[in-house]
């Protein structure tokens, strides 16, 4: 059995890494992420008839179901490829977190 400070005790030590993530990283932003990683594949416009319309905007406004279905698509693959870690329903970069750990466990 561990003890963490203002956490309690419990077996195991998986939820001292969790303590340790959730007290000291910021989780991401999966909208603005997800966003990013959008904007990244496609083309910035789109013409509908005579207008140049930023194409996310267009996706997000015409169909926001759909909008939400790919973004929790996007998180899932981003969970299997472990680019990410989820920590109470928050989302944490896998290479964020073990930079932290490296920099914690070499003190």
């Amino acid at each position: 059995m561990r003890e963490l400070a203002g956490e309690g005790v419990e077996f195991g030590s998986l939820w001292i890494i969790e303590s340790l993530v959730r007290n000291n990283l910021t989780a991401i932003n999966v909208d603005e992420e997800f966003e990013a990683s959008v904007r990244g594949c496609y083309d910035e416009t789109v013409k509908v008839l005579w207008m140049e319309l930023d194409a996310v905007t267009v996706a997000k406004e015409s169909d926001p179901i759909s909008w939400r279905i790919a973004r929790d698509e996007w998180i899932d693959n981003e969970l299997n490829d472990e680019l990410l870690i989820e920590i109470d329903s928050k989302y944490y970069r896998t290479s964020d977190v073990e930079e932290y750990l490296d920099g914690e466990l070499s003190e």
